[in-house]
């Protein structure tokens, strides 16, 4: 499985965690467009975190 993949899986488990577990129930999701804004920002963090350590392991 390529290292976008597997990075793109760990990211939408992150959003999902943020929205449905995490800190963005409390901000009222989906009615916020700042709790939306966060909730991508947290796929990023994920994606961008996953990317690069795959890519450091020579992934």
């Amino acid at each position: 499985m390529p290292r976008n993949d597997i990075a793109l899986i760990v990211g939408l488990i992150v959003a999902f965690w943020y929205v449905f577990a995490g800190p963005g129930r409390a901000e009222g999701m989906p009615r916020s467009p700042r709790a939306i804004g966060r909730a991508l920002g947290a796929f990023l963090v994920g994606f961008l975190l996953t990317w690069i350590v795959l890519r450091l392991l020579d992934y």
